[in-house]
């Protein structure tokens, strides 16, 4: 019934419908069963994660190792710490930690003995730094050894693998990467070497080229993105582009800029004469380097020349390169060389029979720890009144490139350490060319 118009009574109200809202006890139950089930499925999550966590970080988890230093030869060698602002010198089997970086002199060589027996040689005058020494924390499944080369050479040896699931030899050098690996599925016992082979006096700049060689076993040796594996008694030269020269045997070469494509790096040139001449005989000899021709191909020579302008007198004249390396092949020495003589003065070796356009001079130290000299002398004019006995001297070819070759195996007693390489011109003139020269020996890991 509807109001009358003026009647004070309100309208009636409609009762608002009735529903079950979310705090019925039904809802509250679903409720709290999706919650549940919610933070049950994240706390199993969760639980996976750290258990696999637990057993990743148990499988991969690493401890740093030490390794001891022994000396080969020489008496110092200088290592220096992350923390050290200097080098130390040491002279006495020491421990070294990862990040230590060691460097010997011209005539020291040292062994660094690793945790599992892994031995590395450090050869003369290099530097090497301590990357990484490691095995598995809580597993035998790595062992890691990594070590970055600076200047210089070493020479790996790696054991077996053993327990460890999986073992690994890295050394590091110029941008290139050797690495010899051990499994258990494929047991390797192996050797190795890596040197920065530098165009000059032993630097290592960018452009240096990387000599790799396996001595035992197998390694993959990688630069610039190119990888090359190489085999028992294996060696090559890789260039900064990563282009590998030809293998050969495992050959190392003493000498540096031997072709003089870098000029006199490396050597040192020298003018001198008897005391009784000086100041009285001109020293009007030349040490200089020229362009020549060998069988069609070009090359840079060493030439030394004194004037034939009726100046009496004796004059030497030459280069001197310091070598101070230890052979690992005591019975393993080769001198080769280029050499082509155009005028000398006097004939064959002179009155004393020690004046010719050319002498080789080798000093070392022989395995009796004595200091000696070798030389072999090449003259291109004989003298028929003074014969030249052919251990003294050698003839060659007058006005042409002649190679030569000298066996030095058989010195007596055998050198142990090339301590220096002369090569010089002593009389009253002489017009000599020399390029190529090349003094190597044999590979062997002791």
């Amino acid at each position: 019934m509807t109001s009358q118009a003026g009647d004070p009574r309100p309208e009636p109200v409609s009762p608002a419908p009735q529903f079950d809202g979310p705090r019925s006890p039904e809802n509250q139950i679903k409720r709290a069963w999706l919650v549940l089930g919610v933070v049950s499925a994240w706390s199993f999550i969760l639980l996976v994660a750290l258990i696999s966590g637990v057993v990743w970080a148990s499988r991969h988890a690493t401890e740093a190792h030490d390794a001891r230093i022994t000396f080969i030869s020489g008496s110092g060698v200088l290592i220096r710490s992350p923390a050290d602002a200097d080098w130390r010198l040491i002279d006495a089997d020491q421990m070294v930690s990862e990040g230590d970086r060691v460097s010997t002199a011209l005539g020291t060589v040292v062994t660094l003995t690793a945790f599992d027996g892994t031995t590395v040689e450090i050869a003369e005058d290099s530097v090497v730094t301590i990357d990484r020494m490691r095995s598995s924390r809580f597993f035998d499944r790595t062992k890691l050894v990594t070590l970055r080369l600076e200047r210089g050479a070493v020479y790996a040896n790696m054991v077996p693998s053993g327990d460890y699931s999986y073992s690994e030899l890295v050394i590091e050098a110029a941008g290139a990467r050797a690495v010899m690996a051990s499994e258990v599925s494929r047991q390797q016992e192996g050797a190795f070497l890596v040197e920065i082979v530098s165009p000059g006096d032993g630097s290592a700049p960018a452009d240096a080229s990387v000599r790799a060689a396996v001595l035992r076993g197998q390694a993959t040796v990688t630069r610039a993105d190119r990888e090359l594996t190489l085999t028992e008694n294996q060696q090559t030269v890789i260039d900064p582009t990563g282009v590998a020269g030809k293998i050969t045997a495992p050959v190392r070469e003493l000498l540096v800029n031997g072709s003089f494509e870098n000029g006199l790096a490396g050597w040192v040139d020298f003018r001198q004469q008897n005391a009784q001449q000086a100041g009285i005989v001109p020293v009007n000899a030349s040490v200089d380097l020229v362009s020549d021709q060998i069988q069609g191909a070009d090359v840079v020579a060493l030439a030394i020349s004194r004037p034939s302008d009726g100046t009496a007198g004796t004059v030497q004249a030459g280069v001197r390169q310091r070598v101070g390396k230890t052979l690992r092949v005591i019975t393993s020495l080769r001198l080769q060389f280029d050499v082509r003589i155009t005028d000398q003065q006097p004939a064959g070796g002179g009155d004393d029979l020690n004046q010719f356009p050319l002498i080789v001079m080798l000093d070392y130290i022989d395995v009796e720890g004595k200091e000696r000299t070798w030389s072999h002398a090449y003259y291109a004019v004989s003298d028929p009144d003074r014969p030249i006995d052919e251990f003294r001297g050698s003839r060659v070819e007058r006005d042409a490139w002649s190679r030569v070759s000298y066996d030095l195996s058989n010195l007596t007693p055998l050198p142990r350490q090339i301590t220096a390489v002369v090569l010089y011109a002593s009389g009253q003139s002489y017009q000599t060319r020399v390029t190529n020269v090349s003094l190597t020996s044999g590979e062997l890991l002791r």
